[in-house]
């Protein structure tokens, strides 16, 4: 075989691309993996801060969930390689995983380059072809096999397009393999960031930044509801963050009103009643003191009543009818407007891709041309944060290899 020609192409180094790798070579395969960047991994690198959060814990058949209107494209991906297996994959090469204590799965040293140098010794021990710095700037269907134009032209009967989306472009994801699956006939449903933050018009808590707690976020668009979440809200310097808006973000626009329960409770009539019956038991104690004995921040307790125009020294007793449905309002729907959402610089992920319509679920293949596959982010598939998002790219990549290994004993 030339030194130009493979039995597989796989166009970016990333989770995906990686694992795809080191499945593929190790059925045999003389695989060729093309990277634009001077190392691979790049994004890997920064995953959960560094930390890299793996996988998540749960039954395989669950993990389909968390991907929204995805989740049955996804499910044959989890069910081929589940989070099980993974976990096994690294432990056995000497990467201890462990849960978190909230289902998140993390290296035991917490270290995300632990986790790349795993994937290369093994693509290493493979003998996987790396070739660096080699953007991929056009690919054609000649034939039988593809040609991949990058610092040079090289072939294959097989390609896979693995390069991911367009978060965090600092790491190199810009989008490329959208224009490489366009120009071989597929659709890309238009990518927008996910799980990303919201920043707030008047942000009413940049005394409050870093406070979190649990929530339910209420959405308005043109007055007309549009949905409801519950989770663990985190407040910053700009706005909103933490699970409840990362994982909706993609539910979420600027213009948006949301109306946010600051109280861990979810009966508002339940705590009127107890604020009632505190006022009359020990109306000299202090509001203030109240409600951060009922969880909430004092900085917190601050912006509350000055929202709802109380002072700060007011006790129990001076709090009039109107003040106190005004606070409870407050309490339980507290009103912000969205200014914008964060863009792909920050977004932990990319919702939209190549549309899920043009590719084989049980095989990553092309549903419009032969020996073409997808893995990973590239596709119009994300799911919550988690460990959810990387669990599939390592399952997309090991099913899309297992399919691409029998195409390639067919030949």
């Amino acid at each position: 075989m030339g030194k130009d020609k493979f039995d597989l192409i796989i166009i970016g180094a990333g989770p995906a691309g990686l694992f795809a790798a080191l499945t593929a070579a190790s059925a045999g395969m003389h695989v060729a993996v093309l990277e634009k960047n001077a190392q691979p991994g790049k994004k890997l690198l920064v995953s959960g801060s560094g930390q890299c959060n793996v996988t998540h814990t749960g039954e395989v058949r669950d993990l389909p969930l968390l991907f929204g209107k995805a989740k049955r494209f996804v499910q044959p991906s989890f069910l081929n390689y589940s989070n099980e297996q993974l976990v096994r994959f690294f432990s056995d090469r000497g990467v201890p995983l462990e849960d978190r204590g909230d289902g998140k799965i993390f290296p035991v040293s917490r270290r995300s380059r632990d986790i790349l140098e795993a994937l290369l010794k093994e693509c290493h021990l493979h003998k996987v072809r790396f070739l660096y710095k080699s953007p991929v700037s056009a690919v054609k269907k000649s034939g039988e096999s593809f040609l991949v134009t990058a610092d040079r032209q090289y072939s294959s009967d097989l390609l896979l397009i693995a390069c991911g989306g367009k978060s965090y472009p600092s790491t190199g994801s810009a989008g490329d393999g959208y224009h490489l699956a366009e120009s071989l006939g597929h659709t890309i449903v238009s990518p927008v960031p996910a799980l990303t933050p919201v920043f707030l018009q008047d942000n009413p808590f940049v005394s409050c930044s870093g406070i979190s707690f649990c929530s339910t976020v209420q959405v308005f668009r043109e007055k007309k509801k549009k949905g409801e979440f519950e989770g663990d809200l985190l407040l910053t310097h700009k706005g909103l963050s933490g699970p409840v808006i990362l994982n909706n973000s993609r539910d979420i626009c600027p213009g948006d009103s949301l109306k946010i329960r600051i109280i861990d409770r979810q009966n508002r009539m339940d705590f009127q009643e107890e604020l009632l019956q505190s006022a009359a038991a020990s109306g000299k104690k202090s509001l203030r003191r109240y409600l951060n004995a009922s969880g909430i921040p004092e900085r917190l307790v601050d912006v509350l009543l000055k929202s709802c125009g109380i002072r700060e020294d007011t006790v129990l007793s001076q709090l009039s009818r109107k003040g106190r449905m005004q606070l409870l309002d407050c309490l339980y729907s507290f009103p912000v407007k969205v200014q914008g959402m964060g863009g792909f610089s920050i977004a932990m992920v990319t919702a939209g891709g190549v549309s899920l319509d043009e590719v084989a679920p049980k095989s990553m293949e092309s549903k419009t041309v032969r020996g073409l596959f997808f893995a990973g982010e590239v596709l119009d598939a994300d799911g919550d944060t988690g460990g959810y998002n990387l669990q599939f790219a390592f399952s997309s990549g090991k099913l899309a290899a297992d399919n691409i290994v029998k195409s390639w004993k067919k030949k």
